[in-house]
């Protein structure tokens, strides 16, 4: 007997909004082509709603509303749904002048119950061939913490204003409130479970801020004495604090004894080219093939939320089957990212 559907299994009409989009429903792009399974089939993938999409100029609504917002930050070029660049894959956004690209992911449409989990990587990888920086921006980030997204994308594109000083900055310590409420509202990811924090303020405001915590065992490690993670590092939204990286990284090496210490780069975000770690001491140790978050309509969870002992205890999973074939039948959608990039700096 099948258990019951998951209040959490996708719902909506967001897929075939997507691929109305471009001239093809859902039903008849799966009946027609099947789901994507390789980077053969990426290919014929692109091929397909390129053809479909041949006579469509209109972007989704989330598309939209990246492209005006990136238009309005600089008098420079911006194109949409490209596909001279790497083709037959489809860029959703790109600035030439500045070989940047932005991709914005629906949930469902991004997930693989569309394409598979190397997608987003293979397309990345593309761009990385030809000198361009991909970023992917999934639905959920831009309508939860849209100015959060923006700041990145205003970061990226050099047209923040408001330029601070680390020299001119004070070492801190915040309270744990402090901090809480500092990465929620200015990293993406927000708040932490770290042990050690400094932070910078200007003004007796506060402006940057570092994290550090025990080696995860979610990532494959287990903590040992002497070894951290570098958790979170970020700075007020809309600001860039000149040389903030270097200045808590230095303290934290002055502060607390180290062998080891790790941190992790989104390649969603990072480039192999430019890295704010390499150019700090630390070495590229190795990139992490891609991971998965589970989705509900409107917002990525992670994957430890639904491991096969949650599903079976949880949703009246079946115990002879494996996790993905739990989720499939309770309709829960999967997304994968890029990877990520593991560095490395020795004490």
């Amino acid at each position: 007997m099948k258990p019951n559907p998951s209040p959490l299994a996708w719902v909506g009409s967001s897929p075939n909004s997507h691929l109305k989009t471009h001239d093809i429903s859902q039903f008849d792009y799966k009946h027609k082509f099947g789901p994507i399974t390789s980077e053969v089939s990426h290919i014929q993938f692109s091929q397909n709603i390129a053809a479909a999409a041949e006579k469509i100029t209109t972007l989704t609504v989330g598309q939209q509303q990246v492209y005006d917002f990136v238009q309005s930050l600089g008098n420079f070029e911006v194109q949409s749904n490209v596909r001279s660049v790497i083709y037959p894959f489809e860029l959703d956004i790109y600035l030439p002048q500045q070989k940047l690209a932005i991709e914005y992911n629906g949930l469902y449409f991004h997930s693989d119950k569309i394409v598979d989990k190397n997608y987003h990587l293979v397309k990345t990888r593309k761009c990385e061939s030809v000198g361009i920086q991909l970023i992917h921006i999934f639905e959920d980030e831009w309508n939860n913490n849209k100015e959060i997204m923006k700041s990145i994308l205003r970061s990226k594109l050099n047209a923040i204003s408001t330029k601070i000083f680390a020299r001119n900055c004070q070492i801190v310590i915040p309270t744990k409130q402090q901090k809480k409420q500092f990465l929620n509202e200015n990293h993406r990811q927000q708040n932490d479970k770290s042990i050690f924090w400094f932070g910078l303020t200007h003004n007796n405001k506060l402006v940057s801020i570092m994290t550090f915590s025990k080696l995860r065992k979610a990532l494959g490690s287990s903590h040992v004495d002497g070894s951290y993670e570098l958790s979170r590092f970020c700075s007020l939204t809309n600001s860039i604090v000149v040389g903030s990286f270097s200045k808590l990284l230095a303290h934290f090496k002055r502060t607390v004894s180290f062998k080891q210490l790790i941190t992790y780069a989104d390649l969603r975000f990072s480039s192999h080219q430019f890295s704010v770690y390499s150019s700090n001491g630390f070495k590229l140790k190795k990139q992490s093939r891609p991971n998965y978050f589970y989705c509900t309509k409107n917002k990525r969870l992670h994957r430890y939320n639904f491991t096969k002992q949650i599903l079976v205890n949880k949703f009246n999973g079946d115990p002879t089957k494996t996790e993905f074939e739990i989720a499939d039948e309770l309709q829960l959608v999967r997304v994968w990212d890029c990877g990520q990039l593991c560095y490395e700096l020795s004490g």
